[in-house]
């Protein structure tokens, strides 16, 4: 991820004690401490349920629209994909990172979500290999990696992939269903992009506090879905701008928000910054499904979320632009969003 209800209750968001916006242009923290809470987590087999609608319902959007505008992530829950199958990938991802550094770095691609990656002097502790935008993707991968086969590879990776794909599009209908822009969903989000990304953090010696392996960002897609093993490290700044400990738990997924879909909601939800600490001597696997905006596609909010409250706060933009400038620009400033896409016109004129 570097650069490019009831029943009892549905969200469980701690409290976030008041201060400034998170998404304000001061830097973030640099104590590797963090505190004891954890984010939202929502129940998606609730969502289902034939008995919660009408009012029910509206309160469950309410609270995940709060969780949107206030962490830009959360937890999801009973989210359909079979704990033996997330297994099956994790060690195979494994399997990936052993093979020797000359055959993995065979996989290249001039996108930055599809190469492999390792870490220099920045990140000594990250190396990852991507998988996208399709499944012939899969299969040229699986050729480059293991020329005299690896029967189990492409199954079991093309099946994780289709259900993730079905996972991204059911989180995604249901974060427009919290922003009232449901109708938006087949003209805007129906033929996105999709990338898997196997990560893995290797172990420091640093019992203590730990060392960064993945530095704060953001991520530039709509949206991440991650799953990471129970090594744990993943932390999220919070509103308040302390660094919250997402504690492992087992067959969930956590949801980050990414710039492209704060853009398109005219920042009434918010992208989440988060970081890798690593500490030990067990290394960390993490696998991040990205959902991206079709390159053709506009990105610039519907009319419905911009009124004299909530001015147009961005241009209008395509991802491989915002793409590019990450890549190329994005060490210079500290949020990537704003520098790129902030509409300074909006004060002069609140619905341009």
């Amino acid at each position: 991820m570097l650069r490019d209800l009831l029943p009892t209750t549905t969200l469980m968001a701690p409290a976030i004690p008041n201060s400034p916006d998170s998404r304000s242009a001061a830097a973030p923290p640099t104590d590797l401490r963090d505190i004891d809470i954890d984010i939202p987590v929502f129940d998606l087999s609730h969502i289902q349920s034939e008995g919660l609608a009408g009012e029910g319902l509206d309160q469950v959007y309410e609270e995940l629209r709060r969780c949107c505008e206030d962490w830009g992530c959360f937890r999801i829950t009973n989210h359909g994909i079979p704990d033996p199958l997330i297994g099956s990938v994790e060690i195979l991802s494994r399997d990936v990172f052993k093979l020797p550094r000359e055959t993995k770095e065979k996989k290249v691609s001039p996108l930055f979500g599809g190469r492999y990656i390792k870490g220099g002097s920045a990140i000594p502790f990250y190396e990852s290999t991507g998988l996208g935008p399709d499944f012939e993707a899969i299969n040229e991968f699986h050729d480059l990696m293991w020329p005299h086969g690896n029967k189990n590879f492409c199954e079991v990776t093309r099946e994780f992939f289709e259900r993730m794909k079905e996972l991204s599009d059911r989180v995604h209908k249901i974060i427009l269903a919290s922003l009232g822009v449901s109708n938006h969903y087949a003209s805007h989000f129906d033929h996105c992009q999709f990338w898997l990304r196997m990560n893995e953090y290797q172990a420091s010696c640093d019992e203590a506090s730990g060392s960064i392996a993945l530095p704060p960002h953001t991520d530039g897609s709509s949206i991440t879905i991650l799953h990471e093993d129970e090594v744990g490290g993943l932390q999220v700044l919070s509103k308040a701008r302390n660094w919250v400990e997402v504690k492992p738990t087992r067959n969930s997924f956590i949801v980050f928000l990414g710039d492209t879909l704060q853009a398109w909601s005219n920042n009434r939800i918010c992208s989440a910054k988060h970081r890798v600490i690593v500490k030990g001597r067990q290394s960390r696997l993490s696998l991040a499904f990205f959902r991206l905006f079709p390159d053709e596609m506009e990105i610039n909010a519907p009319p419905e979320l911009v009124d004299n409250e909530h001015p147009r706060r961005y241009k209008a933009f395509y991802q491989p632009e915002y793409r590019t400038f990450r890549l190329t620009k994005g060490a210079e400033w500290e949020n990537h969003l704003e520098a790129y896409a902030a509409n300074v016109d909006a004060s002069l004129n609140p619905l341009l």
